[in-house]
């Protein structure tokens, strides 16, 4: 039965561990991407009315010569499909990093990012390839350029775990134009703050943990009574435990040295199964289980043999004081008549006299 469930559990292992295979086996890896059809269309972000539309060329991935200017309630929409550049196929599916990096021209640290998605369905009835990333304007998406207008270089991230090679493109500049009367109207200020690059060199303050106080737990009457119940249930264990206490401690005066060492090192040793199990993990449940049922087996016989040996000498010492208290009272009842009759004699003496 035991060597069943062995098995039953290597096959089941197997079974996991190929199943988890089968999903990486399924994906296919790519070397290199490359995008096509890399549009940009330009449209009024309230009323969706297109503005033009240009194509960038992406045979060598360069940065493309004009820029584009973001004005207020304008929306850039960047749309893209991507293919295997060694096999020219279109790639479905999700990619985990897929976003666009604005990066101020003067200060690359202040920066901002536009998630791109999926798209599903086209108005041509194909595209299940293609991505799109918008960049809407002034007013909505005023907050993420932190108030700060200038020329943006405008990168192209892509990276998956199918992907060996992530793809990396710069390629196009956007101008934010962030006018001076939306700011002073929205009455925020500028939330870009140049970041501090200088070394650190003063001594960090010393941490020091503080132990949560733990708040007292105010008990309702239900769970008083429980409570309550419980320990009443337990109070004849406890009796009888105590009970128990003198007959043990009589009964280990009574053991020999050997006797006596038996019962620390029988705990012992489950004790010390359990330990080198906690620190040696590569133990199975199996191998603890038979070492505990060869030790439960050894100490059930040595401490039958303890039992029966004390047993049998609790009933030579019964028979013996019942010799002892049998043996007083004949002496007993014999000097009592040795005692009346040399009573009796003695009165017939005095009576003759």
């Amino acid at each position: 039965m035991q060597h069943l469930l062995i098995y039953l559990n290597i096959l089941f292992i197997f079974l996991f561990i190929k199943k988890n295979n089968s999903f990486n086996e399924n994906e296919e890896q790519y070397e290199e991407i490359k995008l096509e059809n890399v549009q940009i269309k330009v449209r009024e972000w309230q009323s969706g009315k297109q503005l033009g539309n240009f194509t960038i060329p992406s045979e060598k991935n360069e940065k493309y010569s004009k820029g584009i200017r973001l004005e207020e309630k304008l929306a850039i929409n960047l749309q893209f499909n991507i293919i295997d550049k060694n096999t020219k196929k279109l790639i479905e599916g999700e990619f985990s990093k897929n976003f666009l990096r604005l990066c101020h021209s003067r200060t690359e640290e202040h920066e901002v990012f536009f998630i791109g998605k999926r798209v599903t369905t086209t108005n041509n009835g194909g595209g299940g390839g293609k991505y799109f990333i918008e960049i809407v304007a002034m007013p909505k998406d005023t907050q993420k350029f932190g108030g700060r207008p200038g020329r943006y270089h405008c990168e192209l991230i892509i990276g998956d775990i199918r992907i060996r090679n992530p793809f990396r493109w710069h390629l196009i500049d956007v101008f934010v134009d962030i006018p001076k009367h939306r700011k002073l109207f929205m009455n925020e200020p500028a939330t870009y703050t140049p970041r501090d690059r200088s070394p650190k060199t003063k001594l960090l303050p010393e941490l020091s943990h503080k132990f949560k106080q733990i708040n007292k737990c105010n008990l309702n009457w239900s769970t008083k009574f429980f409570i309550f119940y419980a320990l009443l249930c337990f109070s004849p264990l406890l009796l009888l435990i105590i009970q128990w206490l003198p007959l043990i401690f009589s009964l280990f005066l009574k053991l020999t040295f050997g006797q006596f060492l038996f019962l620390p090192l029988i705990v012992g040793s489950i004790f010390f199964v359990y330990l080198f199990n906690w620190i040696n993990e590569e133990w199975q449940i199996y191998n603890i289980i038979y070492i505990i049922t060869f030790i439960g087996i050894f100490c059930f016989l040595i401490g039958h043999f303890v039992l029966k040996n004390i047993a049998i000498e609790r009933k030579d010492n019964e028979l013996i004081e019942n010799n002892e208290k049998e043996l007083v009272n004949k002496n007993y009842s014999e000097n009592n008549e040795e005692f009346l009759e040399d009573f009796l004699e003695f009165n017939e003496k005095e009576e003759n006299n």
